[in-house]
């Protein structure tokens, strides 16, 4: 599920300033991949595999998030980085009617992206890339490929994540899952070259 651009600031925000308030109690909390299932256990939650029916990938019931026992672990981590995005921004505040509703799962999709690759962390890695090749180098589709692998495999996130994150920061212009990476690598390399420039709002 693709997130609406302008439903993606709150909870940017909402990731960043939790992430923020447990690396000040556990500096474990920064590391890279995320601890996205110590962050759950803080917040008094456990995960279980289940047999999830109707496409469900991963629900909260009470203090347990459920995930589908036959997704793979990249996905069953977005879908418990999901599941605290509507613990952190939805629990006191459950939605009153579909739109709230869609709109909450727009939110947490965001909120699961930017916690699972913090945009100071992608950044980082980033600008190392940028210093250790020429600006040229991304022109070719094939490096642009092997960039997103090493972001998927530093992170743990899948390739739709990876590139939905490269799209909120500015990075590439637009995205969306059934597109192939070289579709959408062509405005990268100007981007990566501004990288020291400060990040779009």
């Amino acid at each position: 599920m693709l997130t609406p651009a302008w439903y993606r600031r709150d909870a940017h925000l909402a990731a960043v300033n939790f992430r923020k308030a447990l690396v000040e109690i556990d500096r474990s909390f920064a590391w890279t991949p995320c601890p996205v299932y110590d962050m759950v256990r803080y917040r008094g939650f456990t995960v279980e595999d289940a047999h999830l029916i109707l496409r469900t990938v991963g629900m909260t019931c009470d203090t347990t998030i459920f995930v589908d026992r036959d997704a793979g672990p990249v996905r069953t981590r977005f879908t418990v980085a999901h599941e605290l995005g509507h613990i952190v921004m939805h629990r006191s505040e459950p939605p009153k009617d579909a739109a709230r509703l869609l709109r909450g799962e727009y939110e947490a999709n965001a909120f699961a992206s930017a916690t699972l690759m913090p945009p100071e962390d992608v950044e980082q890695m980033l600008s190392r890339e940028r210093t250790s090749q020429p600006v040229e180098y991304w022109a070719h589709e094939e490096h642009f490929h092997h960039l997103i692998t090493r972001l998927r495999r530093r992170f743990q996130t899948s390739t739709d994540t990876t590139l939905q994150v490269l799209v909120d920061m500015g990075l590439v212009d637009g995205y969306t899952p059934w597109e192939s990476f070289f579709e959408v690598h062509r405005p990268f390399k100007d981007a990566l070259s501004r990288l020291g420039d400060p990040l779009p709002v």
